[in-house]
């Protein structure tokens, strides 16, 4: 039997979230602005949390692995999750900041608090209960490791819907994946991804609403100090990494979790 999602389940799972948000929507904007930060938390809060319940209740199980976690893993994951923010930029300034993130960071200059809870609490805390919690568990038990873990996070990519946050989500998937591979909890991926997005949200008290979409580059006068940074950001990057394989997540065995290989080798 096989364990829930596979590849083609996990489709079934995005319509399932997707469903979730227009009945959301379709009961909360004859009420309010469409854009506005209150009706954009409902909507995303509804649809991820009936997302988790339909696939809690698909599987029939209702817990998450919290083995606890040495503190320098998760700081690790954290310094390195930020630090491809710069690494990242030279890319995603190649193509152009899709209308809906603009509406979007307008409305957070709007209502910061709301926005603050949203990007902040209920993103990391929600987002990686489906995501690990629910989808990469359940392709680990399916898949390899290693396609389970880009899997899970190409998903994770794609479903953010544009390249400005889609490129830096995949590499947190990527390093989020790894680490729940290989602890078992689900805590560090929360904690690295509020981490994360506290980074990113809290360029909105340094920099006026205009600026707030700018990439890097245009914060540095001199072109030789922006490609220090990005250096130095991938530099920092790698050698997390490094860290973390080396000292702590190489000497840790993961229980075998792969279960069905020959069974979903076709999904």
């Amino acid at each position: 039997m096989k364990h829930y999602p596979t590849y083609l389940q996990t489709l079934g799972l995005i319509l399932i979230v997707a469903l979730f948000g227009v009945m959301a929507a379709l009961l909360v904007f004859p009420f309010t602005n469409a854009n506005s930060m209150l009706a954009i938390t409902v909507v995303y809060t509804v649809s991820l949390m009936g997302g988790i319940a339909s696939a809690l209740l698909i599987r029939k199980d209702f817990s998450f692995p919290m083995t606890r976690v040495d503190w320098r893993i998760i700081s690790l994951g954290c310094i390195a999750a930020v630090s491809f923010h710069f690494v990242s930029d030279p890319i995603v300034s190649l193509f152009p900041i899709p209308d809906s993130l603009k509406e979007m960071t307008s409305s957070m200059y709007r209502n910061p608090v709301i926005s603050l809870f949203l990007i902040v609490v209920l993103a990391p805390l929600l987002e990686e209960l489906l995501f690990r919690g629910v989808v990469l568990h359940g392709f680990l038990k399916n898949y390899k490791p290693s396609h389970a873990i880009v899997s899970s996070a190409l998903v994770f990519a794609i479903i953010h819907g544009n390249l400005a946050q889609g490129l830096g989500a995949f590499f947190i998937g990527l390093v989020i994946g790894w680490i729940y591979w290989k602890t078992n909890s689900i805590i560090p991926g929360i904690i690295i991804h509020f981490v994360n997005n506290a980074f990113a949200f809290s360029s909105i008290f340094f920099v006026d609403e205009k600026d707030a979409l700018k990439n890097m580059s245009e914060y540095f006068v001199e072109p030789g100090v922006y490609l220090a940074a990005v250096i130095a950001g991938g530099m920092v990057s790698f050698l997390c990494m490094w860290f973390l394989h080396q000292k702590f997540l190489k000497h840790i065995n993961p229980q075998p979790v792969i279960e069905n290989v020959e069974s979903t080798a076709q999904q």
